[in-house]
Order: structure tokens, then sequence, then C-alpha cells
């Protein structure tokens, strides 16, 4: 999941936005689920669309921005509240990607059913959220285009029922809750069509799966570019290693963005021209990117990048952290680098000179440093109450912590468009 968040130039206070990406049964994703979220509140809970003044607030300030940082050919999930498609509030949503997902109550009527119908006339899809095989809420699946049942909360038998139940029906079936791949597996086997939930973020462990011999240069490479004093004069030689890197370095040097009167024809002459901080910032895009071309490794690139420059950018603010940022930066780049590769953290780890308070956080051990990513990914599956307890620990505040997440957001936004851009190009070039 990945969060944004939209400023108030007013002093009200700032909305946060999480996104958690669905995906279909050949892994790619087709949309994200808003969930939105006042963090400076006492409670710190999820925000509730049936409040019209909240209603406004997220129309205004938190859907326009999260909108943004979205692919425009995405659908997006809102979870109302009957009230909400009764007196049509829907309507302000953009109808032709919003999907409303009716949270199911003791009020699905026949007032509610003729308002969910009007709905789909006005060409918007309907989801029947947490459907439990309700004789009363049939008759909403049966008009729905998707129902969802977060296969986290019940067992496994029940589970396979609730599948069953929905074959009479046309409607996807979104499994949610999904954890690991190992339950993906699962519930894609008993026909599910949809899958949503932090299983993606988890590593997919093929047993002997080893680290190619030029992705162990990147990462070597990611580890020397991140070190608080930049050793530029090795900087040649481990790119030296990688002949792709090697060549994509010397192509983006002699591109037009710089100008030169010469052509540089050498990885050390390239070194030289672009110094430590350009090169960190062109080797940190390419190096993710390259991790997982697929769907799921875009988002993850995404995300890899955002938990980077927001965890450098609270750490910058962070009275013991703040002369640690670069290192803190690399702490956020590594911390879903097992999710893309698919091999276990500590086989990512192994052979990378790294602290050994840095390996322990990464690998999940009890550390004040694991707070940071642990804070990250509450925030990613929307827990706000624990993610407001580990700001506290840190000395965050929570408008802060947003104000953090929605530049990094952007950051690695524009990061990620930059090198598609740049790969599109020498695709075709």
């Amino acid at each position: 999941m990945t969060t944004t968040s939209a400023p108030r130039e007013d002093g009200a206070q700032t909305i946060l936005v999480a996104r958690q990406p669905i995906f279909n049964r050949d892994r790619e994703i087709w949309g994200y689920e808003l969930l939105f979220c006042l963090p400076e509140t006492e409670e710190g809970d999820s925000v509730c669309l049936d409040d019209e003044n909240m209603a406004s607030r997220i129309i205004a300030d938190g859907l326009p921005t999260a909108l943004i940082d979205l692919p425009p050919e995405s659908q997006i999930l809102l979870k109302c509240p009957p009230r909400f498609i009764l007196d049509q509030s829907y309507l302000m949503f953009p109808e032709n990607r919003c999907v409303i997902a009716l949270d199911c109550s003791e009020l699905m009527d026949e007032h509610l059913f003729e308002a969910c119908a009007r709905l789909k006339d006005q060409g918007y899809s309907l989801a029947v959220n947490d459907y439990r095989g309700e004789e009363a809420i049939s008759a909403f699946a049966g008009i729905a285009d998707y129902a969802r049942i977060d296969v986290g909360d019940i067992p496994a038998r029940e589970v396979i029922r609730l599948r069953k139940s929905l074959r009479p029906f046309e409607c996807r079936s979104i499994a949610a809750g999904v954890t690991s791949w190992e339950v993906f597996e699962g519930v894609r086997s008993i026909g599910f069509t949809d899958f949503q939930g932090p299983f993606f973020s988890k590593p997919e462990i093929v047993p002997g799966r080893k680290i190619p011999a030029g992705m162990t240069a990147r990462l070597e490479l990611m580890q020397e570019i991140s070190r608080r004093e930049c050793h530029i004069e090795e900087l040649p030689r481990i790119i030296g290693h990688d002949p792709s890197l090697s060549y994509r370095l010397l192509k983006f040097i002699n591109s037009a963005a710089f100008s030169l009167r010469s052509t540089v024809a050498s990885i050390q002459q390239a070194v030289s021209l672009l110094g430590c901080s350009p090169l960190r910032r062109w080797a940190q895009v390419v190096l993710m990117a390259d991790m997982d071309e697929s769907y799921k490794g875009a988002e993850l690139t995404f995300n890899a990048l955002k938990r980077a420059k927001f965890i450098e950018s609270l750490a910058a603010i962070s009275p013991k952290f703040a002369d640690r940022q670069e290192s803190m930066f690399l702490l956020g780049m590594l911390s879903l680098m097992d999710a893309m590769l698919g091999i276990p953290m500590e086989q990512v780890l192994d052979g990378m000179p790294l602290d050994e308070e840095f390996r322990a956080a990464l690998c999940g051990d009890l550390h004040e440093l694991r707070a940071w990513i642990d804070l990250v990914e509450c925030v990613e599956v929307a827990d706000w109450e624990t993610a407001r307890k580990y700001m506290k620990a840190l000395g965050i505040s929570p408008s802060q912590a947003a104000s953090k997440y929605m530049q990094a957001n952007t950051w690695a936004r524009e990061h990620c468009e930059g090198f598609q851009r740049r790969g599109a190009a020498a695709a075709h070039g």
C-alpha cells in the first residue's frame, strides 16, 4: 500500500490517503482501494464517508491528490455506507473509473437495492463489501460487479463456501486480506478473480533461487553510493562489472540533457563528470526499476523509493537521526528488496557491507531502526492507530509525517515516471 496526503493552507487538518493495489489472476494491477484518515485526531481512525462535511473534505482535498499519483487507466474503489448511496453523494466521484463498495448493514432493503441499481445506470461499478453469503445480500450480489470477501478473517472452509455461493452470480470475486503468496495461490485455486492485501510486498520464495551475478553488482553499487562518504574512485569498478548498467550510464551522460561538446566514452569519465550526488539519484531509480519489471515490480519500485525518501525526510527532523539521512534512505530502499528478488532478506544482505544494526532492522529484529520500517508498514496497511504510536516514540508529529509522506510520494512518482520515459525512448531508439 502507498500513502499520500493532502496539505491544507487554511490550517485545517491534513487528510492521509492510503492506496491498496488490487491484482487480477495474471498479477496485473487494475485498480486501487483508497482509504482516508485524519492523522491528527485523537483516535487516528479511518474517516467515514457518512458525514457530509467529511465527505466534502475528502472530495476537495484527499481524492484529487490521490488521483494525481494513480495511473490514469486504473480504477478506484471507495468503501461507502448505505446512506452515501441513498442520497447519491457518490455523484461527486468520477463515474468512469469509480467502484463504489457498499458496506453491508441492516439497511439492505428494497430502497437501497433500487439506489444501487440507479448507481449502476449512472455508469458506476458496484461492489458488495465484506460479503458473508447472507440471503438479504444475495440480491445485491446479483447486480454487483464485484463481491469482496476478507479471507484473512475467516477459516479456509468458510472461504470455500462463500466462493461457491457466488457461482450463480456474474460478479467478480475479490479476496481481501491476502497476507502471503501461499494464501494468494490458495484463494486463486478456488476461483477468486481479484486479490488485495500486503502479499505482494512479501518475498515469493522459490527454493534454490539465487541472486544473478549482474544483480549482485547492482546491490553493491547501491550500497557504495549510499555511504556517508561516497567513494567515487570505486564506482567505475563497480559499474564496470555490469555491461548493461555501463551502457545505460554512457547513454545517459551522452543524452541531450547534458549538451556535452564531445562524446563520453569511458565509465571513469562519466563518473567524474556526474559526481556522487547526481550519480546517486540516477542509480537509485535505475537499480530499483531493474529488480522486477512486472506490475508487482513497478508497484514495489514506487513503494521502495517512497519509503526511502519518507524515512530520510523524517530522519532529518529527528534529533537522534538527523546526521544519518543518507543511511536512512538506504534503509527504506532495501526494505522491499526481498520482495523484489523473491529471496529471504538474509540472503539479499549476505555479503553486503552493512552495519549490524541495519542488517538486524532489515531482517525484522527488534531494534530502534526497525521502528522506522514498522511505521511505514503500518501506514501502508492503514493501521493508523499503531502508526501514531510509532510517530510518538520517534518524536514525530502526525502533521509532520503526513507532510513528509506527501512529498515522498510525489518524489517517487516523478522519479519512476522519469525512468519510464527514458526507458521507452531507449526501447525505440
